[in-house]
């Protein structure tokens, strides 16, 4: 409910418009087989920092493999970001390779785009959460707050999440809900999200309890993504159904990825990506706050579109793509 209202206190009529040329290209896309854009995106993920406090098994930043170099975005990308995109996008996800929280001027990023009506959502291992932070993103609207931790115990929790603190994850879940509580606020809607991993997969009914017991509004869990090519830490749950990868190795036939026109994913550098999948951001190599449009729309990123409408020589990073959530 929190989130229909926030979604719905972001509309406006160009962002309407906007979303209806988002689905009419795709479907006429779809009939023609060949990539037609009739307006630039209704959904944003951007990068405040690339770097993490954790070291989780499976997480190219964690484990120190992304090869891309660190950073944080600057104030001058975000205002870019929205001067171009802004006026038509509905959503912003300020999160992509790492922790959120690591940016200083976080609360005013998210600000940035609160005054322009954006519904913004962060994701977050919670652990550098502090009572000034939280009044900060408060004050600055922030319409959603997504916690990751992986379990209903510490146990269940440190499989995964190397280097973290179940309690101290637990008890800033507590004081998001609190303060916004006394302040008499709607958002930001806190969410507990979990990945589905070998020590939780029989626990996930407790999961959803414990996250409504600590002051969660909603429970996602969330299949895992192994950055290797195999299950090298033993994290995969054994059923199937919980796994990204139980259909991995059946045959791909066309594929139509509606993100590639309904989302676009920024880097802190200001650099456009393929897809949230494009960790390296190497795909296409677009510079938003250069030319946003021609990103968008460019030679590069409508070949990948059309291989992905026919059939015919699918992206690799496409192929291996069965994101979901349960």
């Amino acid at each position: 409910m929190r989130r229909l209202v926030g979604i719905i206190q972001s509309i406006t009529p160009a962002r309407l418009l906007t979303l209806a040329g988002v689905c009419f290209g795709f479907v006429l896309s779809r009939l023609l087989k060949r990539p037609i854009l009739f307006s630039s995106p209704s959904f944003l993920t951007v990068e405040p920092v690339c770097g993490c406090n954790l070291q989780c098994p499976e997480c190219p930043v964690g484990t120190n493999e992304l090869v891309r170099p660190r950073g944080q975005i600057s104030l001058e990308t975000v205002d870019s970001i929205i001067e171009h995109l802004g006026t038509k996008a509905i959503w912003v996800n300020l999160y992509f390779q790492g922790e959120p929280l690591l940016h200083p001027n976080l609360p005013e990023i998210v600000a940035h785009f609160s005054k322009r009506k954006i519904f913004t959502s962060i994701s977050t291992n919670g652990l550098l959460l502090t009572a000034e932070m939280v009044d900060g993103l408060l004050e600055a609207k922030l319409k959603e707050i997504i916690f990751s931790i992986d379990g209903a115990s510490e146990e269940e929790y440190l499989a995964y999440r190397k280097g973290g603190s179940f309690s101290k994850v637990v008890g800033n879940i507590q004081m998001v809900a609190a303060k916004r509580k006394a302040m008499g606020l709607l958002f930001p809607r806190i969410v507990f999200q979990s990945l589905i991993t070998s020590a939780n997969e029989g626990n996930l009914k407790n999961i959803r309890r414990f996250a409504k017991s600590v002051g969660a509004d909603a429970v996602e869990l969330k299949t895992l993504n192994l950055s290797h090519a195999a299950d090298s830490n033993n994290l995969l749950p054994s059923k199937s159904k919980f796994s990204r990868y139980s259909n991995l190795g059946k045959k791909q036939s066309r594929l139509s990825c509606f993100r590639l026109w309904s989302n676009t994913v920024i880097a802190w550098d200001g650099r456009m990506a393929l897809c949230c999948m494009d960790k390296e951001v190497d795909a296409i190599c677009g510079e938003v706050f250069s030319y946003p449009i021609n990103s968008w729309n460019s030679v590069q990123l409508n070949g990948i579109r059309a291989r992905l409408l026919t059939g015919v020589d699918i992206p690799r990073i496409c192929s291996r793509c069965s994101l979901h959530t349960l």
